[in-house]
């Protein structure tokens, strides 16, 4: 009984520890990086969200963006979203000019934060979330999406590719009424566009990332980008579903619990026996908890078991010593 309650209190003590301290295992935390890699990786190829198109400002000046968002309005697109927030200049005046047209929705800058009305959350340079629960962020205002009852959604990020352009390269998107009845977003994705992100302006950190999880890694998205995929998660509703606390925990306690039933009941008299079964049942487990993951995902939700290796190391360390020394005990009785 005593190496139950050891398990069952290690675990809820390093939930907690994790709650406050990110601690890393490097090679031995499988279930995080299986969780790091759930987008980048696992995710099958999306199709292309043929009702957005993005357009890239570039290099353009105030001017020049606002000669072509009349000719974006000539094309009869749904809504148009304009992001100029890697603007150091006042824009208001484009603001202001467009009010009546309640097709066009400007994302608020105010005080130079880059997302402004923006639903999307920053955690330092990383976004995960968006605020989900009012419909007067920039991307809701966009199609009219009256929130949802949580007060955050995570990002699907696996929802849907888009359209891009460069907004000065016109024949591309005013060809055969390619923007008509679309959802336009402007903005800031490189001075030019290339596949991979070499201006590092308005650009955020994302689960596509390759190298998602660790520190001091580059960003790999652009603010817009990141809105077109918060308004494909609205439009479609494929919302990701986490997993929460409680059932994590019992999650983790399950796991737990089984990995001293199998260290209590399958050993043997050899000690180095034992200490191998300790070690294959630690990755059998660990295994285990990266396959439920991926297979949650899979369903749309979201499961967190990053406090998994540490407790299941813990407590076969432990459950392995104890059964050591009441293997020696009982020789000794038995002598």
């Amino acid at each position: 009984m005593k190496r139950y309650l050891i398990a069952i209190v290690s675990t809820i003590i390093i939930v907690a520890i994790y709650n406050l301290v990110n601690i890393r295992l490097f090679t031995l935390d499988l279930t995080k990086h299986t969780r790091h890699v759930l987008f980048s990786h696992l995710r099958t190829t999306p199709q292309i969200d043929t009702a957005l198109v993005l357009l890239n400002v570039g290099i353009m000046d105030i001017h020049e963006i606002e000669a072509s968002l009349d000719s974006i309005r000539k094309c009869e697109p749904g809504a148009i979203g304009v992001n100029l927030c890697h603007f150091k200049q006042d824009f208001k005046y484009l603001q202001q000019k467009y009010s009546a047209d309640k097709r066009i929705v400007f994302s608020n800058c105010t005080n130079g934060q880059s997302f402004g009305s923006s639903a999307i959350i920053a955690n330092g340079n990383t976004v995960t979330h968006i605020r989900a629960n009012k419909s007067d962020s920039f991307e809701a205002k966009l199609i009219g999406f009256n929130g949802t009852s949580n007060e955050t959604e995570m990002i699907n990020y696996g929802g849907g590719q888009f359209f891009k352009a460069d907004l000065n390269n016109m024949e591309w998107w005013m060809t055969s009424g390619f923007l008509k009845g679309k959802l336009a977003l402007v903005g800031y994705m490189g001075d030019y566009l290339t596949d991979s992100i070499y201006y590092f302006t308005n650009t955020r950190i994302t689960p596509l990332n390759e190298y998602y999880g660790e520190s001091n890694i580059l960003p790999d998205m652009y603010d817009i980008e990141i809105s077109g995929h918060v308004i494909s998660m609205f439009t479609s509703g494929t919302f990701i579903n986490e997993i929460g606390l409680v059932e994590r925990v019992l999650v983790l306690l399950l796991l737990s619990v089984v990995c001293v039933i199998i260290l209590t009941f399958v050993r043997t008299k050899w000690v180095l026996l034992n200490i191998f079964i300790a070690g294959l049942q630690f990755v059998v487990l660990v295994g285990i908890g990266s396959l439920l993951i991926v297979l949650f995902f899979d369903k749309g939700y979201y499961l967190a078991l990053d406090e998994l290796p540490l407790a299941l190391l813990i407590i076969t360390g432990v459950t392995t010593f104890l059964n050591i020394i009441e293997g020696r005990a009982g020789t000794q009785q038995g002598v």
